[in-house]
C-alpha cells in the first residue's frame, strides 16, 4: 500500500513538472484535441490585423491606414470590423490608446466604412460591440473640466486639471463615412459621494451599490508612477512604465500642442452585449470590477434612476470583483485586480450565460499573477440580480479558475483577454508578450502560438517615435521639453530660460521644507502638474499645505516667472503660449504632466514582441469564413 502511494506521489511529480516544462519551453505548441479554427489577432502597434490557422500561419491581412485602436472583429458576413486610432495630426486631445475611428473592410480588403467620432470633448477607446440591428457600441471619453470634477464632489485634493470620464455611446451607420448616436449611457449620470452635502448625488455610498462612488478608483498612470520604497518593487514598477511606454501609453503628444494624457478615472477597457437579456457588460480596470447595465432604456431613460426592462434606468443592475468599490467589504473580499475583456460566454457553449474574464492580477496579494475565472451569475428565475443587504454581490468565488502551474509565470499586467470556445476550452490572450495559447477544462495546454510577426506603426499610427525615450520632468518645470519645441523656441531661448530654471529651483529649494520637497518628488507623474508657465499647480498646493509665509514666497517667484517669459518668447510664441495654457486647461497637461516619460522608461516593445490587446478563435464552420481562400499566405 506504502508503494502504491509512492508511486502514484511520484506520477503525479512528474507529471506536473512535464506540464511546468511544456508551459515555459514550447514556443509552438498544437495538439490534436485543440479546437481547430482560425485565430484573429490586431497587433497594438501595427495597422495590420492578421488571420492566421492552427500553426500560427497567416492566411488573410488586413491593412488599414490607421493603428490598432484596439480590437477586430470577424463579422457573419466575411467582413472585418476594426477600431483605429486617429493619427496624430487628427487628435484634439490626447489619451492612452485612444481610438477615434471604426472601419469596416470586406473580406478581399475593400473599406466600405469609415467612421470618425471625435471633438474636443469626447473620443471612443478600446473596444466595440456590434449589435445584432447592425449598429455599433463605442466605450467613449468625455472630459470633465477640474471645476466640474470638484463641484461633483471629487475631493479636492486627487483633483489637478481636466478628467476622463466613460460613457457608452450606440452608433447607426448613416453611409460610407456617417453615423448617427442613437443611444447613450454617461456614468457621470449615476454618481455617489459623500464629500459635499450640497450636491444632489450626495448620500451613503454602501447604501447605494447601484451608483458609482465619484471618491474611489485611482488612474492607471497614478497606480505605477509613485516610487516605491524598496528596490525589488521600484524595478518592478519601471518595469510596469516601460511596457506602458513600449505599446504607447506614455509621451506620444498630439500634433496640436493639446495634452499627452489626462487622468482616466474609472478606464473601462470592454464592452459586451446580451441580446436576449439587452443588457451590456463593461469592464472597469480602475475599479477592478465588471458592471451591468440595461440597454433597453431610451437615453432619456439611461440618464436616470427608472425605466427599461429592469424598471431601474441607467443605474447599475449587477457589479463584482471588488466590493471596496460600494464599501460592501474589505480588501480581503477583492477578487479581480486590473481585469480586462468580461463578457457573456455565448450560447452554446460550456458554461453559457457565465462570465468570462481575463483578471490580470495587478495588486493581487502575495505574488502578482494573472488568472482566468469563469463567474457565475446570481440570478432569479426572472433575471434579476441577487443581493441581499449589506453584504456584497455574489458569488464568493469563480466557478472555475485558470493559472500557471507556477503561478508567478503567468502575469499580464495590461490588455490580454479570454474566450470559451465550443468544445469547451479557453483560448488565452497574453497581450503583453503576444503569447496566445489554448487551455482545456482539466487545465492541459493544447495549444500555442505567438502573436504574428512585429509591425511598426503605419502613416496614420501613434506608435512610439523612433529614438523617443522621454526625460524626467523637473518638480517645478516652467516650460516642457515638448512645450518649448510646440513654441519652436530657440536655442538661445532655451538656454535663458534653462539658466533661469536653475535660480528658480535654487528659490524652492530654500522655499520648502524637506518634507515638502518629498512629496512633491513622489507625485512626479501624476496629477501634481501645473499649468504651462506656472511653478506649482492648485492640487499640490493642496498636497503641501504652505504656510502663509511660503505662500507669499511662491507668488513672488511665479511674478518673476512671468515677467521673464514676458521677455523670453517673441510675440508669436506667447500668442501660441496663451492657447497652450487654454488647451490644459480644456484637456490636461501637455508634455510636462503624465506624459513625460520617468528615467528608464524606453521606447519599443522586447524584440519578437508583438503586443496584443485581444485575439478570438472563429471555428472552420464559422458563416463569415464559408467559401473563403484559407491557404496560408505565401
Amino acid at each position: 500500500m506504502r508503494l502504491a502511494t509512492k508511486v502514484t506521489v511520484w506520477a503525479a511529480l512528474t507529471l506536473s513538472l512535464l506540464v511546468v516544462l511544456t508551459w515555459l519551453t514550447l514556443p509552438l505548441f498544437n495538439e490534436p484535441k485543440a479546437f481547430p479554427g482560425y485565430t484573429l489577432v490586431a497587433p497594438v502597434l501595427s495597422t495590420k490585423t492578421h488571420l492566421i490557422d492552427m500553426l500560427g500561419r497567416v492566411v488573410r491581412t488586413w491593412e488599414s491606414n490607421y493603428t490598432a485602436g484596439e480590437v477586430a472583429y470577424l463579422l457573419e458576413n466575411g467582413h472585418l470590423l476594426r477600431a483605429g486610432q486617429l493619427s496624430r495630426d487628427e487628435r484634439l486631445f490626447g489619451c492612452p490608446q485612444a481610438g477615434g475611428r471604426v472601419q469596416e473592410f470586406t473580406w478581399e480588403g475593400e473599406l466600405v466604412w469609415d467612421f470618425k467620432f471625435h471633438n474636443e470633448k469626447q473620443i471612443p477607446h478600446h473596444d466595440l460591440a456590434k449589435l445584432p440591428n447592425g449598429n455599433v457600441l463605442l466605450i467613449v471619453w468625455e472630459i470633465k473640466t477640474a471645476e466640474e470634477t470638484i463641484a461633483a464632489g471629487r475631493s479636492r485634493e486627487s483633483v489637478d486639471g481636466p478628467w476622463l470620464v466613460d460613457s457608452i455611446i450606440e452608433i447607426r451607420p448613416t453611409g460610407k463615412e456617417t453615423g448617427e448616436v442613437v443611444w447613450e449611457w454617461h456614468v457621470w449620470d449615476h454618481l455617489i459621494q459623500e464629500l459635499d452635502s450640497s450636491q444632489r448625488n450626495h448620500g451613503k455610498v454602501s447604501a447605494h451599490p447601484e451608483l458609482v462612488d465619484l471618491n474611489f478608483g485611482q488612474t492607471l498612470l497614478s497606480e505605477v508612477s509613485r516610487a516605491r520604497s524598496s528596490p525589488e518593487m521600484e524595478a518592478k514598477r519601471k518595469n510596469q512604465l516601460n511596457t506602458l511606454r513600449s505599446i504607447g501609453y506614455l509621451g506620444i503628444p498630439p500634433a496640436r500642442g493639446n495634452p499627452t494624457i489626462m487622468p482616466d478615472w474609472t478606464h473601462i477597457n470592454a464592452v459586451a452585449y446580451d441580446a436576449d437579456l439587452d443588457e451590456i457588460m463593461l469592464t472597469v480596470r480602475a475599479f477592478s470590477e465588471f458592471w451591468i447595465i440595461d440597454h433597453s432604456t431610451t437615453t432619456a431613460e439611461a440618464r436616470g434612476h427608472t425605466g427599461g426592462r429592469s424598471g431601474r434606468g441607467g443605474d447599475l443592475l449587477y457589479r463584482w470583483g471588488n466590493p471596496q468599490a460600494y464599501r460592501a467589504g474589505p480588501k480581503k473580499d477583492q477578487r479581480l485586480f486590473s481585469p480586462h475583456g468580461a463578457h457573456w460566454i455565448p450560447r452554446g457553449r460550456p458554461g453559457a450565460g457565465h462570465v468570462l474574464v481575463f483578471n490580470n492580477g495587478v495588486g493581487r496579494p502575495g505574488i502578482d499573477y494573472s488568472s482566468v475565472d469563469e463567474i457565475v451569475l446570481p440570478v432569479d428565475a426572472e433575471g434579476r440580480y441577487l443581493r441581499k443587504p449589506g453584504p456584497a454581490y455574489g458569488p464568493d468565488k469563480p466557478v472555475w479558475s485558470f493559472t500557471a502551474p507556477i503561478k508567478r509565470e503567468f502575469f499580464a499586467p495590461l490588455l490580454s483577454s479570454a474566450q470559451r470556445l465550443p468544445n469547451g476550452d479557453t483560448m488565452i490572450c497574453d497581450g503583453v508578450s503576444g503569447t496566445l495559447f489554448e487551455i482545456a477544462s482539466n487545465q492541459k495546454l493544447v495549444w500555442k502560438q505567438k502573436s504574428p510577426s512585429v509591425v511598426t506603426s503605419g502613416p496614420g499610427g501613434l506608435g512610439p517615435p523612433k529614438g523617443q525615450a522621454g526625460a524626467v520632468p523637473r518638480p517645478h518645470e516652467i516650460l516642457s521639453s515638448h512645450q518649448r519645441d510646440t513654441l519652436k523656441m530657440s536655442p538661445e531661448q532655451k538656454k535663458d530660460l534653462d539658466d533661469f530654471q536653475n535660480e528658480l529651483d535654487a528659490q524652492l529649494e530654500k522655499t520648502l521644507t524637506d518634507e515638502q520637497r518629498k512629496r512633491v518628488r513622489d507625485t512626479i507623474g501624476f496629477g501634481g502638474f501645473a499649468v504651462p508657465g506656472q511653478i506649482t499647480s492648485l492640487a499640490r498646493q493642496i498636497l503641501l499645505k504652505p504656510t502663509d509665509e511660503q505662500k507669499k514666497k511662491l507668488t513672488e517667484l511665479q511674478k518673476r516667472v512671468d515677467d521673464k517669459l514676458d521677455k523670453v518668447l517673441t510675440a508669436d510664441q506667447k500668442t501660441q503660449f496663451e492657447k497652450m495654457k487654454q488647451d490644459f486647461g480644456r484637456g490636461g497637461s501637455s508634455g510636462s504632466g503624465p506624459g513625460g516619460i520617468p528615467e528608464g522608461v524606453h521606447g519599443s516593445p522586447p524584440p519578437g514582441v508583438n503586443p496584443v490587446f485581444r485575439a478570438l478563435r472563429y471555428g472552420a464552420d464559422y458563416p463569415g469564413l464559408a467559401g473563403k481562400d484559407l491557404r496560408p499566405v505565401e
